[in-house]
C-alpha cells in the first residue's frame, strides 16, 4: 500500500527511512526527537553534533544506527502561533522536504510522525489533514511506501461536521447501533453484547465478508443473497473495472494512485483476467472511480462481494459514497478514528 496511517511508535517501525522532528541543534530534547535519539544510541548524537545547525525548510539525513532503518531524516516542525504566520505552509514543507530527501536517498519506504502535534500546538482538526495533504501530493508524483505513525490518538481529531455526519449514518445503518438502540429503548436488564463481538462477526477480509456467526443472525433473504454471491462464477471483474476506468477518463496511473493501491497490485489486475482481488482492493477502486452506490454494488458483486451492515468499515465507506465524498485519505482518517483498518493495498 502506498500510504497507510498506523498506530505505532515510530522507533519500532521497519522502513528505509524514519523521519524525526527536531530543533536546530538536533539534540533529542523531547517527544519523538528524544525517543529516536534514545533508541538509535550515542552514535546518532555524535553524528548530529557534526551536522548542526539544521535550518527550517531543510532536511538532514543521518545513519539510523540501532534502529531498524537505513536513515533518519531530521526536519524542524513549526510551532503554531495562531495560524497567521505561515504555520500551515511550514508544516506542509516539513513533510515535503523529508519525503524528497528520502526519494533522493532511493528509499522505498518511509515512516513519519505526526509533526507539530501535541506541544507544538496545531489545532487537532488540522494537523492530520495537513499531513495527509502533503504526503498524498508527494505520492502523486513519486512511488514510495509511506507510513504515518500516530502514537497518541488524542493528538488529532476529524472535523466536527464530518464526525457528526458519520456518527449519524452509523447510528442509522450499523447493525450494532440499531440493536443497541432497541436494547436501550426496551430497557432490558440483560447486558448488551460488546461491539467487539459484532466486529468479530464480520471479519473484513474474508471472501464472503461474513463469518458463520454473523450469518446466523442475518434474515433468511440476506443469507440467500450471500450464498448467490459466494458461488457466483467470475462475471468479468477486470473487464467491468476497465470499462469504468475508460468512462472516467483517468489514466491507469491516476487510478491506482487515487485508489491508494500499489502499481504491482494494479498490474496484477490488468495482466491477469483470472486475478481475484480482495474486497479491500475493490473498495479502493470504487472510491478512486467515484462510483455511485448502484455501480459500487455492481463492481463488488462481480468480484464476489457485497456491502454489509454488519461491518463498520462497509458502513463508513457507504456513508462517504452517499455523501459524495470520494477522498480515500479522508475516509482512511475516519476509519482510523474508529479503530478500523485503513484502505490501501
Amino acid at each position: 500500500m502506498p500510504f497507510k496511517i498506523i498506530r505505532e511508535d515510530i522507533t519500532s517501525v521497519s522502513a528505509d527511512a524514519l523521519v524525526n522532528t527536531t530543533n536546530s541543534l538536533m539534540i533529542g530534547y523531547s517527544g519523538v526527537d528524544y525517543a529516536i535519539h534514545h533508541a538509535a544510541g550515542k552514535r546518532l548524537d555524535e553524528e548530529c553534533s557534526r551536522k548542526v545547525p539544521l535550518e527550517v525548510g531543510r532536511a538532514i539525513a543521518t545513519g539510523a544506527y540501532d534502529l531498524d532503518a537505513k536513515y533518519i531524516i531530521h526536519v524542524i516542525g513549526p510551532v503554531y502561533t495562531g495560524g497567521d504566520h505561515g504555520e500551515k505552509e511550514l508544516l506542509e514543507e516539513a513533510y515535503t522536504v523529508a519525503l524528497q530527501k528520502a526519494a533522493e536517498l532511493d528509499c522505498k519506504s518511509t515512516a513519519l510522525p505526526l509533526i507539530s502535534a501535541g506541544t507544538y500546538g496545531f489545532p487537532k482538526d488540522q494537523v492530520m489533514q495537513i499531513a495527509i495533504s502533503a504526503i498524498t501530493a508527494f505520492l502523486m508524483e513519486n512511488e514510495m511506501e509511506v507510513f504515518l505513525c500516530v502514537f497518541d490518538k488524542t493528538s488529532y481529531e476529524i472535523s466536527r461536521k464530518l464526525f457528526s455526519a458519520v456518527e449519524s449514518y452509523i447510528d442509522d445503518n450499523y447493525v450494532y447501533s440499531r440493536k443497541r438502540r432497541r436494547h436501550e429503548i426496551r430497557g432490558d436488564n440483560v447486558p448488551f453484547h460488546s461491539q467487539a463481538l459484532f466486529d468479530k462477526d464480520a471479519e473484513y477480509k474474508t471472501e464472503a465478508s461474513y463469518s458463520y456467526s454473523a450469518q446466523m443472525q442475518m434474515p433468511l433473504e440476506d443469507i440467500g443473497e450471500l450464498i448467490k454471491i459466494k458461488h457466483r462464477e467470475d462475471a468479468g471483474f477486470r473487464d467491468t473495472l476497465f470499462k469504468y476506468i475508460d468512462d472516467s477518463g483517468m489514466t491507469d496511473v491516476e487510478c491506482y494512485k487515487k485508489a491508494n493501491i500499489s502499481k504491482q497490485t494494479f498490474s496484477k489486475i490488468k495482466g491477469d483476467k483470472t486475478y481475484h482481488p480482495s474486497k479491500e482492493t475493490v473498495l479502493c477502486l470504487i472510491i478512486a472511480l467515484s462510483l455511485p452506490l448502484k455501480d459500487a454494488d455492481r463492481l463488488l458483486n462481480v468480484a464476489g462481494y457485497t456491502f454489509t451492515d454488519y461491518d463498520l468499515t462497509d458502513v463508513i465507506v457507504k456513508c462517504f459514497i452517499e455523501l459524495g465524498n470520494y477522498d480515500i485519505f479522508e475516509i482512511n482518517e475516519t476509519l482510523f478514528q474508529y479503530d478500523r483498518g485503513t484502505l490501501g493495498v
